[in-house]
């Protein structure tokens, strides 16, 4: 039985890039869109329970800046502050998913509004393989396009 490919979606403002979010539906069985920490690990945990073994999380995109989200209190680290949602996602893939060991083999796309220098700069800091990070800068040159040929290759990848 064929594995149904979903992608987890953090974005704090989806109704900004409805568009391509219907372009990726299109090229991946299910997109799951959450806009806090919380909602993401709600979504996988509940795609990874044991009564899920047809489900594939083929990818993750994290958006680094996530309005409103001003701790990670929902995935149980309240200590680890993120004031206004800057950096948000960044915290939450520093502190949460590179410490998970189901997390951190999927393939991760990070979106940002930030400059790319400085998104890159802020994964080296903390400690991200920026070899398996896929960084897209919104709303500069073909960045939809870029994510859209990151997802096929995502799902290339599990059918073959």
């Amino acid at each position: 039985m064929k594995k149904k490919n979903i992608l987890l979606w953090l974005e704090d403002k989806p109704e900004e890039i409805a568009d391509l979010i219907s372009e990726v539906q299109g090229k991946v069985d299910e997109v799951e869109i959450r806009r806090k920490p919380i909602g993401i690990k709600t979504a996988f945990d509940e795609l990874t329970s044991s009564t899920k073994d047809n489900v594939n999380i083929c990818g993750m995109v994290i958006d680094i800046m996530l309005d409103h989200v001003n701790d990670l209190e929902g995935v149980g680290l309240g200590h680890i502050k993120t004031p206004g949602g800057f950096e948000a996602g960044l915290a939450f893939i520093k502190h949460y998913v590179l410490k998970k060991p189901l997390w951190k083999t999927i393939p991760l796309c990070v979106f940002t509004m930030i400059e790319d220098d400085r998104v890159t700069e802020l994964l080296q800091n903390s400690n991200v393989d920026i070899a398996k990070v896929k960084v897209i800068e919104k709303y500069t040159g073909k960045w939809e396009e870029d994510l859209l040929k990151w997802v096929e290759t995502l799902v290339d990848k599990e059918e073959n």
